[in-house]
């Protein structure tokens, strides 16, 4: 396994700040979960679970590629509504769209140097995706 890069490294040590570890990533367990773009947003698939980030990977020969978040920054709300809500809902062209644009987001942000998931203090006002807003966390 690779060493950690400086961007996981800083994005492990703002996650421990707070006190907002969600536990370790599946790709690579030295990383940290986060609280994503969105904060912890209760899911409505009737499991009384949370999610912050929701991650995936591209297979490449087989090999689960580099994992990124299915909840990304400035993502529609109803995709994020979807993503939250009970698969039977989401159709499998939801599906494909919801995680091609969140690829497509997450190369962005790479591409300028941002890690593929939120910093700690990333996290967008709820009012955008129509969503109440945050218990905790970065407020403006």
């Amino acid at each position: 396994m690779a060493p950690l890069t400086q961007q996981q490294k800083v994005a492990n040590a703002l996650i421990e700040a707070k006190g907002l570890n969600y536990g370790p990533r599946h790709g690579d367990p030295r990383q940290h979960k986060g609280s994503g773009f969105y904060d912890l947003q209760p899911r409505t698939d009737g499991s009384g679970q949370f999610s912050t980030e929701i991650s995936a990977a591209r297979r490449q020969r087989g090999i689960d590629g580099p994992e990124y978040p299915l909840m990304y920054q400035n993502m529609p709300g109803a995709d994020l509504r979807l993503l939250l809500g009970p698969s039977s809902a989401m159709s499998a062209d939801d599906n494909e769209r919801i995680d091609h644009d969140a690829y497509a987001a997450a190369q962005g942000r790479l591409s300028v140097g941002l890690p593929a998931f939120a910093l700690e203090g990333e996290q967008s006002p709820r009012s955008q995706i129509e969503m109440p807003p945050p218990r905790y966390g970065f407020r403006p």
